[in-house]
């Protein structure tokens, strides 16, 4: 509130501040809100039609000024002056009237609002904003389907009708409208692609700068570059649009109005006011820590900026600084700055840094893959006999990435013996080197190390499922039901019979999966396989839960892929239906599963956990054993395939530890396991601990 209203008002000089109001309302550089808030003081001194009349004063004198919609701000903020606001419900209708007089519903929509009636004055204004929002003609935009314009409205059943630019007759409910559409301007970008899209075409022909710029301006939030280059599709040729931004984006990074932010993924803002972007550069690495001070370092070298040549000295320095508590940082910003001015000196070297005790530390952690290599090289010189060593550790580290293997890899190739060993170790403990591993599966699916594709070692290949997650399909590249065929075919029946077992026991596999796999196993040994009908023995907890399965997937997983595929369905052509495809695929899997439970829960014989026969190994039993060499006791307890629980012991009946050497087994036997001898010293209930 001015100075002088403020006064007025507390002399009680109401008279006067007409007068002062009349003045302030023909001021252009008033604020609607400080003509509010001598309203309100003017209530608080109970001068409410005071407020009021003056109010009307300044609707009127809005109107008058073409800012229909200020004026309805006003009327609607009258209304809280007055008990009786018929006269302000009057005013409110012809103001609308006259701001959507294009409108073909208009009087549809204030007759629906209540807004005549004396229903609630702001439920009516907020009814009769919504119909208008959604009037035919505005236009949104919805990132699945692209621009739209609204065709038909059913305010009634709220209920809106839109063509977009990949489906037309689109209908959506006003609740769900809300969470999907933007609202698009006549002065947005995306507005002018949909009616004015000839101006855009100009604008990328004489001035692309200004229309990516337009673009930013429009859409006032960061946007990354595929979402930019989305947006330009139809006004720049789809197979120019990457060679358009390539030039695009190299303005922008020196334009003042744009802030570009991100490391891997840029985005790009457009801001009102200039900046300088050489000193908001030299911030933002002042205050950033020191990791993100290296990467942006790096990404002003790469755009060879002044910016960089500002920060030589300070990396000059922070090198120095920190080499001796973080040695690979500090070996970073030596081959960085090196690489821009080979003269630039530093208190330490590569050379001194290769003695750390902290050498493998150095490497795993250097940020940049090409000052890596370089410092592997310099390593190989410096320790001509002990990198192969070196080498191997790193290698074998939790940390080593797949750019890093492959590196000393290639090093490493002239040492095959070495490799050979590195090879073996990652390929027998796979749970202890997961990352090396996965590089393992991927050197072999693309042809290469063939000797690990071998039939003895296959049951380890499929064991390393259970430890190792994310792997399956990496697995199954490399074990195709036709290589399978030729690894079995040339087994013996020994190697099939522990390859049988493996997929059996998987609980990555599914069950169509593995049947495939036994089909191939069927086909070259038949007598691995019994002919008798399959019994799956389980106790009751373990039938239980995997009757609650068969329920979770008939009462909620089926009726939800249902749904999903019914909604598909309303994205169109179903040919091109990514949802619908996957929704489908689904589907099949869900059955699939559906069947193999049901089959399965027939075939189910209850473990007698309370009546079990402990004259000898058999189902339902827990068998101590004790190792004639050390001396040291182990137990097996034998359930049924659900109920297996390695971690505890808990194995099944129908793997090759039971089914080949324990069950059937008798006190004082002697028994070989993994070329170990063991005596069963005791056979009790599993009941006991389970």
């Amino acid at each position: 509130m001015d100075e002088i209203s403020k006064k007025l008002i507390e002399d009680k000089k109401f008279s006067e501040l007409e007068n002062r109001w009349m003045e302030l309302i023909e001021n252009p550089k008033i604020q609607i809100e400080d003509l509010f808030e001598i309203a309100h003081e003017l209530k608080v001194n109970q001068e409410s039609s005071r407020a009021l009349m003056l109010l009307e004063l300044l609707a009127e004198n809005l109107f008058s000024q073409g800012k229909t919609y200020e004026a309805i701000e006003v009327y609607k903020k009258m209304a809280y002056f007055t008990n009786n606001d018929s006269k302000i419900r009057d005013k409110l209708v012809k103001l609308y009237k006259h701001l959507h007089q294009k409108s073909t519903q208009i009087d549809d929509f204030i007759e629906l609002s209540g807004l005549q009636k004396g229903e609630h004055l702001f439920k009516s204004l907020d009814k009769l904003e919504e119909f208008l929002k959604y009037d035919k003609g505005n236009v949104f935009y919805f990132e699945k389907l692209g621009i739209g314009e609204v065709i038909g409205i059913n305010p009634e059943r709220r209920e809106v009708i839109l063509n977009f630019e990949r489906q037309s007759g689109y209908h959506l409910k006003f609740d769900v409208a809300d969470r999907l559409l933007k609202p698009v301007s006549p002065s947005h970008f995306l507005y002018k692609k949909y009616k004015e899209i000839v101006e855009l075409k100009g604008l990328a022909q004489g001035d692309p700068i200004g229309l990516v710029k337009f673009l930013l301006k429009s859409f006032n939030e960061p946007l990354s570059s595929s979402e930019i280059k989305k947006h330009l599709t139809g006004v720049v040729e789809e197979k120019e649009i990457d060679k358009f931004w390539e030039k695009v984006r190299k303005k922008l990074e020196t334009d003042a109005n744009i802030e570009i932010s991100g490391e891997t993924k840029k985005f790009y803002h457009y801001l009102s006011v200039p900046v300088d972007k050489i000193t908001q550069a030299l911030k933002t690495f002042a205050e950033a820590d020191i990791d993100r001070k290296y990467y942006l370092a790096e990404e002003h070298f790469k755009k060879n900026s002044e910016v960089f040549v500002r920060l030589l000295p300070i990396l000059v320095d922070l090198g120095n600084e920190c080499y001796k508590t973080c040695p690979w940082l500090a070996l970073d910003i030596y081959y960085l700055c090196k690489s821009y001015n080979k003269d630039i000196e530093f208190n330490y070297t590569p050379n001194e840094l290769i003695n750390s005790p902290n050498l493998k530390e150095i490497v795993l952690k250097l940020k940049n893959d090409y000052h890596r290599k370089c410092f592997l090289r310099e390593i190989i010189e410096q320790k001509s006999h002990d990198w192969p060593k070196v080498f191997k550790e790193i290698f074998l580290s939790e940390i080593a990435d797949s750019k890093l293997l492959d590196e000393i890899e290639k090093h490493l190739s002239s040492l095959p013996e070495i490799l050979k060993e590195i090879y073996q170790t990652i390929f027998f403990i796979p749970q202890k080197f997961p990352t090396q591993f996965q590089w393992l599966l991927k050197r072999i699916a693309n042809g290469e190390l063939a000797e690990f594709i071998i039939p003895p070692l296959l049951s380890r290949l499929i064991n390393s499922l259970e430890h190792i997650k994310g792997i399956k399909q990496l697995f199954l590249k490399v074990l195709p039901l036709g290589k399978f065929d030729e690894v079995i075919k040339n087994a013996t029946v020994d190697d099939a019979r522990n390859i049988k077992s493996a997929i059996i026991e998987s609980t990555s596999l599914m069950e169509y999966e593995k049947n495939d796999f036994l089909r191939i196993i069927h086909f070259y040994f038949p007598e691995l396989f019994e002919k008798k009908e399959e019994i799956i023995y389980a106790t009751e907890a373990a039938f239980k839960r995997k009757r609650q399965e068969l329920e979770y997937l008939l009462t909620v997983e089926i009726p939800a892929n249902k749904k999903e595929i019914s909604k598909a369905r309303e994205y169109g052509d179903l040919s091109e239906n990514f949802e619908y495809k996957a929704a489908k695929e689904k589907q099949d899997q869900l059955y699939q599963r559906l069947r193999e439970i049901e089959s399965a829960l027939k075939k189910t014989k209850i473990i007698d956990l309370k009546n079990v026969d402990t004259s000898k190994v058999s189902i339902g039993t827990k068998v101590i054993l004790r190792n004639l060499i050390t001396g040291e006791l182990v137990d097996y307890t034998i359930l049924g395939r659900w109920d297996t629980n390695l971690e505890k012991n808990i194995i099944s009946n129908e793997s090759p530890l039971a089914k080949d050497i324990l069950l059937g087994r008798v006190r004082g036997d002697k028994i070989s396991i993994n070329e170990i001898t063991y005596e069963i010293v005791d056979i009790q209930p599993a009941l006991s601990n389970y």
